[in-house]
């Protein structure tokens, strides 16, 4: 069955009376109006307000069947049909227009909106209105609450529309703005791919349902870093970077899209040098690489675990061997800086580890000289003699080599007792009170002029 507020409206009666009376007759019933009746609860109503419902029926039929009314005024002695009726205030209305209006409609032409608001409508302050209005001829009091007539206001509105329409465009981009974020996501660092000028990933995107390349702009980074990427990740301290699309990414093509990030942009040149100087730092005290010689520049001779590290930052020998001091507090600075100034023109330096150390070549008189000198151990500075022609100087530091791991697999002491090489040994004093490194130096133009 119906509800009971269906039931009470159709009897003519109260939902109370309704409930009271059910009551009266043992029933136990709430106030919800909601609450639906069963069919003895229905006849004890029909019984009851039987002739209420009657008479609702009966007066409804009654009722006079109206037509659909018009609103007029009349103006200069003539009914005029209103079609906008939101511009005029109605006092009366006609069931139908006749050829004379009746005298007791009464119908006033409408005195328009406040001031304030028209001038809140047209993005206009009060003043303005006033004084544009005056210049038309319409005296309007600078008053807030004033009303505006209608042929001021269409005035008005034909002279400040664009206003309205600007305003309109201004809220919906204020809108538009407030809905539409920029798409922000995080990417792991090693699915960063270095490129020259820009960071490149790949990224399934809503707005295109594929898979497209996003881009990241920075003039710094180079395509070499790629190998190094974990060293800038480690600089940056962090494992994710975070990414934002731009808003309208829906119009852009799907090749090719480029976003912005805070972290990739914080890779400028003083991050650059501070990921070189770790990696030396890393690299200088490795203990699992070979224990064969490299040359910085030389493509095809660098080890394995470098993946070509040092020819991404370096150039020229000299540069690795300042950073490798700049990092290390070696006992032997001074004399690896003289002999990287006197480091002949025609070989590259050549570097070692286990322990990490160098060899040179020394240009004399005569002869050329390759020396071997650690970076940090006390070992003496080892001096070879050997022929100016420039067809044997790799297989003399191939020699040369083979004698260095022959001292650091035997020792020193084995070496110096079944050689007959030509070799001559310089041990270090670091006192100063000796005058250690210049008495080093010394020693060693006397052999090398």
């Amino acid at each position: 069955m119906a509800p009971y507020y269906k039931i009470a409206n159709e009897y003519n009666i109260s939902v109370l009376t309704l409930v009271k009376f059910l009551k009266s007759k043992g029933f136990e019933i709430n106030n919800d109006p909601m609450a639906k009746i069963s069919y003895e609860i229905f006849e004890l109503l029909e019984n009851q307000f039987k002739r209420k419902k009657v008479a609702k029926q009966s007066a409804k039929k009654a009722a006079p069947q109206t037509k659909p009314r018009t609103n007029y005024i009349i103006f200069e002695g003539e009914k005029i049909i209103i079609d906008k009726p939101e511009t005029f205030e109605i006092i009366g209305t006609s069931d139908e227009i006749d050829d004379k209006p009746k005298s007791t409609v009464e119908i006033k032409k409408y005195e328009g909106e406040r001031l304030s608001k028209t001038a809140k409508k047209f993005n206009i302050n009060i003043k303005t209105i006033v004084k544009f209005l005056e210049s038309k001829g319409i005296k309007l009091k600078n008053n807030p609450m004033a009303r505006i007539p209608y042929e001021a206001y269409q005035l008005l509105e034909k002279e400040f529309i664009e206003n309205v329409n600007g305003k309109e465009e201004e809220k919906q981009v204020t809108i538009l703005k407030t809905k539409q974020k920029n798409d922000v996501f995080f990417i792991s660092f090693n699915d960063l791919k270095f490129q020259n000028g820009r960071v490149v990933f790949k990224k399934w995107l809503w707005q295109f349902s594929e898979v497209v390349e996003i881009f990241v702009s920075n003039p710094h980074i180079r395509e070499e870093f790629d190998t190094v990427k974990n060293f800038f990740e480690k600089a940056l301290n962090i494992k994710d970077v975070k990414v934002e699309l731009p808003v309208h990414i829906s119009g852009l093509s799907a090749g090719s899209i480029e976003a912005y990030s805070t972290d990739i942009a914080k890779i400028d040149s003083n991050l650059i040098d501070a990921v070189r100087v770790n990696y030396i730092k890393n690299f200088t005290t490795k203990k699992t690489v070979s224990s064969n010689s490299y040359i910085i520049g030389s493509k095809n001779a660098l080890p394995k675990d470098s993946n070509g590290v040092f020819n991404i930052f370096y150039k020229e020998d000299i540069e690795l061997l300042n950073d490798i001091l700049t990092v290390q507090n070696t006992k032997h600075r001074g004399h690896l800086e003289y002999l990287a100034y006197k480091q002949s023109k025609a070989e590259k330096l050549r570097f070692l580890f286990k322990p990490f150390s160098f060899i040179f070549l020394l240009e004399g008189g005569n002869q050329f000289y390759i020396i071997w000198e650690t970076l940090d151990t006390s070992e003496a500075t080892y001096i070879w003699p050997v022929g100016k022609q420039p067809d044997t100087l790799l297989f003399e530091f191939n020699k040369i080599e083979s004698v260095i791991l022959s001292i650091k697999q035997g020792g020193k002491m084995s070496y110096v007792g079944s050689t007959n090489d030509l070799f001559r040994r310089l041990y270090h004093d670091y006192s100063e009170v000796n005058n250690g490194f210049p008495k080093w130096r010394l020693e060693l133009e006397a052999i090398t002029k």
